[in-house]
């Protein structure tokens, strides 16, 4: 089975980008989350329909 979120570690691999990268985004608080206990996690359908949105924006 897929696995359908990812933990904020393996996110930057996912989008294939640094964790630098990745920091910067997330200071933006606009990358769709779901936080379960604490646990921030990101669900791949949410991110990829983020991307989509965000096609030719900068950040």
């Amino acid at each position: 089975m897929e696995t359908k979120l990812l933990y904020e570690e393996d996110l930057a691999t996912y989008l294939g980008i640094s964790d630098e990268e990745l920091a910067k985004l997330q200071k933006q608080g606009n990358l769709p989350t779901i936080t379960i206990d604490g646990t921030k996690y990101y669900s791949k359908v949410s991110i990829d329909k983020w991307i989509e949105d965000n096609v030719g924006k900068s950040f």
